[in-house]
């Protein structure tokens, strides 16, 4: 709730300059990451601080540059997310039709190993945009690619796609029910297509 006062309370006897530092960092990426800087020099505090910099960077590359938002306010069900969370926003609707996070600690809990990272779109929210009817296809490209695949280099070649007016999902395995147009495969060459 970003209330200054009351975060003080809680930190009787302990300088609550660092925890006060959150509420100040928000805004474009540079900004909000720059504000914590001073008080993330080490342990989790740094990792966590260095991986939302690289997300960042990544989305930037996107083509998100400017659309980037860091707010330490938004917090979701923290008994289910365990890392970064987000939201995403059109212009035109009043509230949020994407919302997720990072859950890690979910797939422990059901005795699986991984990383995870999960989201819900709301489509009754997009539906009040309009829009023609869905095509025959889920995606124009599908784009295939391996656990050493650069993420700079992958976003890139995404973000060429992207701009040649191709809808584009990337993804490690060929997945059981998307259609699609074309499958290429991403290496460190280069974008080659599927045999």
């Amino acid at each position: 709730e970003k209330n200054a006062d009351g975060i003080r309370k809680l930190c009787r006897g302990v300088d609550p300059a660092g925890v006060l530092a959150l509420i100040d960092a928000h805004g474009a990426p540079d900004r909000a990451i720059g504000a914590l800087r001073p008080y993330c020099r080490e342990g989790k505090a740094l990792k966590a601080l260095t991986e939302l910099d690289a997300l960042c960077a990544l989305l930037t590359q996107s083509g998100c540059d400017g659309r980037i938002q860091v707010d330490f306010s938004i917090v979701n069900d923290m008994n289910y997310y365990n890392g970064i969370v987000f939201q995403g926003y059109i212009d035109g609707l009043p509230s949020g039709v994407l919302s997720g996070g990072q859950y890690d600690e979910l797939m422990a809990r059901m005795s699986r190993s991984g990383r995870a990272v999960g989201f819900a779109i709301y489509l009754d929210l997009l539906e009040r945009l309009g829009g023609g009817q869905p095509g025959q296809y889920d995606v124009d490209t599908l784009l295939l690619y391996d656990d050493t695949a650069d993420p700079l280099a992958l976003t890139k070649a995404i973000q060429e796609l992207t701009e040649a007016g191709h809808s584009v999902s990337a993804q490690r395995a060929m997945p059981d029910k998307l259609r699609c147009r074309q499958v290429l495969v991403f290496t460190e060459g280069g974008i080659t297509a599927h045999d």
